[in-house]
């Protein structure tokens, strides 16, 4: 078998698409071929938890209280890694139960009348093949045709209505529980009382269908559930100049189906409401549309497309000016698109899908329903699934086309037999989607085309809900006693560590370790896989994530680095000053507050800098400068004799104990100074200021940094 392989070159006016013969110079034609380390673990890792044990009490806790810990040598690597999986496993779990809802819908009752219309255009067919007249196979065909449609009718299943999936997903069970507790954490004025888990379910419905991506998943592009808008169904003509085109009704009806995706939801113009759009993960900037030819828009007004004013930029121009095969840059074809943009302009308002309000027309929540896709078309361009093409074309043209980046592929897509599996079993549940799974033929071809991945199967599958958390040294304490006792109870699955976990931590049942990136030494390495199987567990797992670096590389050709490595015995150099004096400075300063202390009533694990250095004159540290500076040999056998010891066999070694405190009370006059200096200037900017300015950001800012300085 050979490969042809087309080299392009960027001769200096930018790399040319052999395919539309565009170039890169103002628009991204190419993307880089290149699996990112998040995308990977966003699988590696739920694997993973799927074979880990199950924790005590599995059925109150999320994805039965396993529990898996990661580590990452980079803190914002750990923070982002946290977030990104919690996210997914979100988006998994709704994927999973709005499928399975709209699946239930559509199944309710029609897989009877699928068998019985089957039949019947299996007997039409039979008849029409028989030798008669003409004139009497026409009454045959027009009822093969109505018995066709009624089978593609039927095939698309009953569509769900917003507000019907928005109530069902709000009486879901544990695993939307489990998230509808998360959100009730940090908004629970908006997700908490009676409504908050209809509140939830909607806002994350929003987050999966608020807008139609190009390449990204969501179950649009994954042919598994499509968005429609029932009040297109009461089209029934189309424009003149659209049918003198040789197009029906039902094209006009696919066509505005575009229109409503790509500039109506596509463009933000979806009345989301307020509360709802700090929380889907992705922005959502709520804008009205207008008609194309008002003159002044403000910020947050859209104009229709029209093509005398944009040109080609709009995709719906696009699309239209080679459905009608008309030049766009002549005075005709400009004409001719804008003529049917206004049409379907006045189409969409006079069925109610674009709802007039005072600033604009909006696409309403409840206009909006959802079905499950038995057909789609593979788009050549985004190579993801659309629902709707008119005539086969995709919406997402080129500039530029050509044969290959205009037709989209029709096919046919599997639909689960059983919503929900017809089991109530997580465990079942999972069993039997993957066995359908893998008896469907043709996901085999749309694997290797990049069509269907794994993502597709977590729905189908309806993945269980796990929750994860950063654990690194940026988090309080408090937090992270809280994660810690959380991941012990189950209630935690999987914890994003830095090199907190490494030591000093001893968490029991553990049997997976994941580490995403080949840490630095091997001793790093032993410590972070040694944090599996440390309760008599009769095995563990340390997998890891090798980076195309020269030393993951080096690593992953050596998979027993981290063993066969020998370790060098730590070394310790006193001949650094400035290493030996930190040591001196702790014992003298041990020594003075076990002293200055002794008969106080002073918390010593309340020790704060305010109160260390805040009274320049009679503080403590103003006391250990006149202590050191003034002390008498012999006044403290115990404290002299440690400073010889320290001393000893380094860079100090000889000096007089004396010598010694007077280094120390040097360099803390320097470090009082320094401290007061800082405190005073912030008192001076704190008096600047009026008593009516309390609530300006610099002066809460500068309270901040006054409490750091004070509470250290």
């Amino acid at each position: 078998d050979s490969l042809n392989v087309l080299a392009c070159e960027d001769g200096g006016d930018g790399l040319k698409c052999p395919a539309c013969t565009g170039t890169s110079r103002r628009e991204r034609h190419f993307r880089k071929a290149r699996i990112g380390a998040p995308f990977l673990l966003g699988g590696i890792l739920p694997t993973l938890l799927e074979y880990a044990p199950d924790g005590e009490r599995p059925q109150d806790h999320p994805y039965r209280g396993r529990r898996l810990l990661t580590f990452s040598d980079s803190r914002q690597g750990t923070a982002r890694l946290a977030a990104k999986l919690q996210q997914d496993a979100e988006r998994t779990v709704m994927r999973g139960l709005i499928y399975h809802h709209v699946l239930r819908a559509a199944q309710g009752g029609a897989v009877g009348d699928t068998e019985q219309i089957e039949k019947d255009i299996a007997d039409l067919e039979k008849a029409l093949q028989a030798p008669m007249p003409e004139s009497a196979k026409g009454p045959l065909k027009e009822m093969l045709s109505r018995r066709r449609e009624e089978l593609q009718t039927l095939r698309k299943g009953k569509p769900v209505s917003f507000e019907e999936l928005q109530l069902a997903l709000a009486q879901e069970g544990q695993d939307f529980q489990h998230i509808l507790r998360a959100y009730q954490a940090y908004a629970r004025d908006t997700f908490g009382g009676h409504d908050g888990a209809r509140m939830l379910a909607g806002m994350l419905l929003v987050r999966e269908f608020g807008r139609r991506p190009r390449r990204q998943n969501s179950l649009e592009t994954m042919g598994l559930v499509a968005l429609s808008y029932p009040k297109l169904e009461q089209i029934t003509t189309s424009p003149a100049e659209w049918q003198a085109r040789s197009f029906s009704t039902e094209d006009w009806r696919d066509f505005l189906k575009v229109a409503a995706d790509l500039p109506v939801r596509g463009g933000g113009s979806l009345d989301v409401p307020l509360d709802w759009r700090n929380w889907p993960g992705v922005r959502f900037s709520r804008n009205w549309l207008v008609a194309a030819d008002k003159e002044d828009g403000a910020r947050t007004e859209r104009r229709w497309p029209q093509a005398r004013r944009s040109g080609s930029q709009s995709p719906l121009v696009r699309l239209l000016a080679y459905l009608l095969k008309v030049d766009i840059e002549s005075p005709y074809g400009t004409d001719a698109v804008d003529y049917l943009l206004v049409a379907a302009w006045e189409d969409l308002r006079r069925v109610g899908i674009l709802s007039l309000s005072a600033a604009g027309y909006v696409l309403k929540l409840q206009d909006l329903a959802f079905r499950c896709m038995s057909v789609g078309w593979v788009c050549p361009v985004t190579r993801r699934f659309l629902d709707t093409a008119v005539r086969g074309v995709t919406p997402y043209l080129p500039r530029q086309q050509a044969d290959a980046t205009v037709q989209c592929e029709r096919v046919d897509l599997p639909v689960y037999d059983a919503a929900f599996g017809g089991e109530s079993d997580p465990l079942r549940r999972i069993q039997r989607a993957r066995a359908w799974i893998a008896n469907q033929p043709q996901l085999l071809a749309f694997r290797e085309e990049g069509l269907w991945s794994d993502f597709n199967d977590r729905a189908i599958e309806l993945s269980p809900y796990f929750s994860a958390a950063e654990h690194s040294a940026q988090q309080p304490a408090e937090l992270l006693a809280k994660y810690d006792k959380a991941f012990k109870d189950g209630r935690l699955n999987l914890l994003s560590c830095s090199t907190t976990m490494e030591m000093g931590i001893d968490i029991g049942g553990v049997q997976i370790v994941a580490m995403n990136n080949v840490p630095p030494h091997p001793a790093n390495y032993l410590q972070r896989a040694g944090r599996a199987g440390r309760r008599q567990e009769t095995r563990s797992a340390a997998v890891t994530l090798c980076k195309s670096n020269p030393h993951d590389q080096t690593v992953f050709s050596n998979s027993r680095w981290a063993f066969d490595t020998q370790l060098p015995a730590p070394v310790i150099s006193l001949n650094s000053s400035v290493i030996v004096q930190r040591h001196v400075n702790a014992m003298v300063l041990s020594q003075f507050l076990s002293d200055f202390l002794a008969n106080s009533a002073q918390d010593l694990s309340k020790l704060s800098c305010g109160w260390f250095f805040e009274s320049a004159d009679t503080g403590p540290a103003s006391r250990l400068i006149t202590w050191c500076s003034a002390y008498r040999p012999g006044s403290h056998t115990n404290l002299e004799q440690g400073l010889r010891r320290l001393a000893r066999h380094s860079v100090y070694e000889g000096l007089h104990p004396t010598a010694l405190l007077t280094r120390v009370a040097e360099e803390m006059a320097v470090i009082a100074d320094d401290w007061i200096n800082e405190w005073s200037a912030l008192i001076a900017q704190e008096g600047t200021a009026s008593p009516a300015d309390r609530s300006d950001p610099a002066l809460k800012a500068i309270a901040h940094q006054k409490r750091r300085l004070s509470d250290e």
